[in-house]
């Protein structure tokens, strides 16, 4: 069975934990795909032939971590020419009461619109303004 398979062959349940990081598939040495939890033993891991090593680490500024992750979401929404005015330092985003906005000059905008075009969401298709 291959890894697509496999993933298939998961309970909704196990897709869920497998997003967060609870449950992933490993191949083994011999090939086999083995699905580990993270409520599986050290001692079951140990029979399967399987190591484990914990990694330590600590995160000195959470609130930092989560922005930077949520910008990085936002940053999907931009279209082609809002990512290039970010890239160009024409255009910002900000957080503010739990949203995120772009700050951009209009006028600015528009020559990028021009040059880089915008995605069409609802349809996938790029466009440019003439």
């Amino acid at each position: 069975m291959n890894i697509e398979a496999k993933v298939k062959s998961l309970t909704e349940e196990q897709k869920i934990r497998m997003k967060y990081f609870q449950c992933g598939i490993l191949q083994l040495a011999n090939g086999e795909l083995l699905i580990v939890d993270s409520s599986t033993e050290g001692q079951e891991l140990w029979q399967w032939g399987l190591a484990e090593k914990k990694i330590e680490f600590v995160v000195d500024d959470p609130l930092f971590l989560e922005r930077q992750m949520m910008v990085r979401e936002a940053s999907k929404r931009l279209n082609n020419a809002e990512k290039r005015m970010v890239m160009d330092r024409h255009a910002v985003l900000l957080y503010r009461d739990g949203a995120y906005y772009l700050v951009y000059d209009p006028e600015i905008y528009k020559e990028y619109v021009i040059r880089y075009g915008t995605e069409c969401k609802p349809c996938n298709e790029k466009t440019k303004s003439k």
